[in-house]
């Protein structure tokens, strides 16, 4: 439905961030008021310091007002490019030739023939205009700049709806629910970026839909600083074990390394750790904890943007000749039965 509607999606995409804005915004300033008023009644486990989820915040805001800018605005290199796919306007001059005879055909020309209606040919040139000025539009706002904008939209909207509902959870001080929802926003995430839009496909930074992979990924660190902060805040256990710490790290690692060798995820799930790392933390372990995940994730970031490329075009030639091979040799079993 939104697909036929662009006006309606461009709305729908405004709502949504006109409401997760509203509700992340009281979220901030209610902490940032309990941290003022009363710092030592406010247990937690660990927290992250407390410019991490302003950081975050800001940064996702400038990034998904710029992705529905790109959205709402003509397209500057289909205005300079005369080559694009999109319709002509057709304003036709003349009437259909019109077959008199059987053995005979002419055109009628509308400014000698007397029973030519020109009052019908006008509105039929108007409606012609129109229809296709539409078309234009669309084409130009809607498959030009982020082409995965409808498949993505639906998840971003859900998305929007699940942080705004953490955020009203989390100031009324339910924090059970608080990690359920934020669980099903990361999943949401994940299967945006993986499914919907293809990671990186083996590239250092994505090809196309560049806003829309950088409103996904941080949508997925935010959901992972606000998942530990609502740990945090109903964690009673004692300092971190090694098989929790093990699990921990293996958690962001793979996290980091699934897009591939675009760091940008890998990046911004360090920087998610070192604002875990810097902030309150009950335990010196817990500290220390997420300072060494921090810079585990940093280097294998790092080795994979130096290497990944290079060795995903090995294993893939290699697996692309075993298949060869293999093909061949079944053929071969054919020939000689």
């Amino acid at each position: 439905m939104l697909e036929k509607n662009p006006l309606l999606a461009r709305r729908v995409a405004a709502a949504s961030l006109i409401v997760d804005t509203l509700f992340q915004t009281l979220a901030l300033l209610g902490d940032a008021e309990s941290s003022r008023s009363s710092p030592s009644a406010i247990y937690v486990a660990y927290a992250p310091h407390p410019y991490a989820p302003i950081g975050l915040f800001s940064a996702g805001l400038i990034f998904q007002i710029q992705w529905l800018l790109r959205l709402c605005l003509p397209s500057k290199d289909l205005e300079e490019d005369g080559t694009s796919a999109i319709p002509l306007q057709i304003t036709p001059s003349k009437v259909a030739p019109i077959l008199l005879t059987q053995d005979e055909s002419a055109t009628v020309d509308p400014m000698t023939d007397p029973d030519v209606d020109f009052h019908k040919i006008k509105i039929a040139d108007n409606d012609l205009s129109l229809h296709n000025d539409d078309e234009v539009d669309g084409f130009e706002e809607f498959n030009s700049l982020e082409p995965a904008y409808f498949s993505f939209l639906p998840f971003y909207v859900i998305g929007s709806v699940l942080q705004a509902g953490w955020a009203a959870l989390w100031m009324t001080r339910h924090y059970d629910y608080c990690a359920v929802i934020l669980l099903l926003n990361l999943s949401v995430g994940a299967y945006a970026l993986f499914w919907i839009l293809g990671g990186s496909k083996n590239h250092r930074y994505p090809q196309s839909n560049i806003f829309t992979h950088l409103v996904v990924k941080i949508k997925i660190a935010a959901s992972v600083l606000y998942l530990w902060k609502t740990w945090g805040a109903v964690d009673i256990l004692p300092p971190p074990s090694s098989t929790e710490a093990a699990l921990t790290c293996i958690f962001f690692v793979s996290l980091a390394l699934a897009s591939g060798p675009d760091p940008t995820l890998g990046l911004l799930l360090a920087s998610t750790l070192l604002g875990l790392a810097t902030g309150q933390n009950h335990y010196l372990e817990w500290s220390l904890l997420f300072g060494w995940t921090c810079l585990t994730v940093f280097l294998f970031v790092a080795l994979d943007w130096a290497l990944g490329t290079r060795s995903r075009k090995i294993l893939l030639s290699q697996s692309t000749k075993f298949e060869e091979g293999a093909e061949e040799n079944v053929m071969n079993s054919f020939r000689a039965v």
